[in-house]
């Protein structure tokens, strides 16, 4: 359980950095992104299913699907 939760100045790496994309990683991250980084980035962030083995809710084969969403930000770097 995530208890008062403080979001990372994320600004100067987007900045700086060439970030084409923000992912988050299970439905928490992506209600705290939602919450606590976006009103700073206003860069809306690509939620993913957690890969938590925990998370019995997506099989492999599920998860390997919708984690395609990231090739095209990896290809052509």
């Amino acid at each position: 359980s995530i208890r008062q939760p403080e979001p990372n100045n994320l600004s100067r790496i987007l900045e700086q950095a060439a970030i084409r994309a923000i992912f988050t990683t299970g439905t928490k991250a992506a209600a705290l992104y939602r919450r606590l980084c976006f009103p700073q980035t206003g860069r809306e962030a690509i939620p993913l299913p957690s890969t938590s083995p925990a998370n019995c809710a997506c099989s492999f084969e599920e998860l390997c699907r919708r984690y395609r969403v990231l090739l095209p930000y990896l290809e052509g770097r």
